[in-house]
């Protein structure tokens, strides 16, 4: 099962402990929480105080949920070129408390030193944003007429109209401007300081740790970040 990849402390909140091996391993995140907003990760069914991952970001082994494999492949392939690692491989998180709360449970994002990251700057749902030029692809093709129209939709044959997510390598849309769309993606992607970052933010890291919001104030106080939040009272 997916979550017998974290290590959790289910008995009692060792907040001691917590905090020792945050600040032993994850300084170069608790750098950047000294001034900006926390880092979230919705998890389904678990919902310990605190949990490690050891496993981290499995590059190259990322099997996508929506968005087609020959797709996620052809921008991993782009953002290799660019970054140097298959940026939709990473550990997905938001800066966006209420996106992880609809994933489940949510967690502060604690990276291991020596990690990376990418997003997509000025998107927030990045599916949808392909989804949509499909639609207008579709839409297109919808004013054609006579021997035209009968080409296209001879091309269409086994391939669903409108649907990023049932689209084929082979699919006519990539030759109608799709492969552009999503060059425009990977274009879009940035590995600049995210605390404007309105989607997912993807990290590559070997290991993470990850509290409970429900101790926020707690971890906060402890390890000295996030002061204007405690300062505001947006953790009581």
């Amino acid at each position: 099962m997916r979550l017998n990849r974290y290590i959790t402390e289910v008995i009692r909140f060792d907040i001691g402990r917590a905090v020792g091996l945050i600040q032993k391993e994850c300084k170069q995140i608790l750098k950047y929480y000294k001034s900006n907003d926390p880092l979230y990760r919705g998890i389904g069914a678990e919902n310990s105080p605190f949990i490690t991952n050891n496993v981290g970001a499995r590059l190259g082994d990322r099997r996508p949920k929506d968005t087609p494999l020959w797709a996620h492949e052809y921008m991993n392939k782009g953002l290799i070129k660019k970054f140097g690692w298959p940026g939709r491989d990473g550990i997905s998180v938001t800066g966006k408390y209420m996106q992880a709360l609809a994933y489940g449970n949510t967690y502060f994002f604690f990276p291991t030193d020596g990690f990376k990251w990418v997003y997509v700057k000025g998107v927030r749902d990045i599916f949808q944003y392909i989804d949509d030029a499909i639609m207008v692809i579709q839409l297109d093709k919808s004013h054609l007429s006579g021997d035209a129209k009968l080409e296209w939709y001879e091309k269409m044959e086994g391939h669903d109209h409108g649907n990023f997510k049932m689209t084929k390598k082979d699919s006519p849309y990539r030759d109608e401007g799709l492969d552009d769309v999503l060059d425009k993606v990977i274009d879009k992607y940035t590995d600049q300081p995210w605390n404007r970052a309105n989607g997912e933010i993807l990290f590559n890291t070997k290991k993470y740790f990850m509290v409970n919001t429900q101790f926020a104030k707690e971890i906060g106080e402890e390890l000295d970040i996030w002061s204007n939040l405690i300062r505001t009272g947006f953790f009581d």
